[in-house]
């Protein structure tokens, strides 16, 4: 018999090299951004992108194909 993951891993919508909007805001404002993904992610993976290839990559969760979502902001 072969080992199971426990659980299915969903497959990943952005691919490294993709752009992406990299979204952050509330209830009352939104803002957004260009950004390129480092690394592929599936939905509510967290994955690192960045302005370009010179500046430094910031964290953000994934919501679908070319949306990420900056931490610490809630979906309205």
């Amino acid at each position: 018999s072969y080992a199971r993951p426990a659980a299915a891993k969903e497959q990943p919508v952005i691919k490294r090299g993709d752009p992406v909007q990299l979204i952050a805001g509330g209830p009352s404002f939104s803002v957004s951004r260009a950004m390129i993904a480092d690394e592929d992610g599936a939905p509510g993976q967290m994955i690192r992108v960045r302005e370009d290839r010179k500046s430094d990559p910031v964290l953000a969760q994934v919501v679908e194909i070319g949306i990420v979502r900056a931490p610490g902001f809630k979906e309205y």
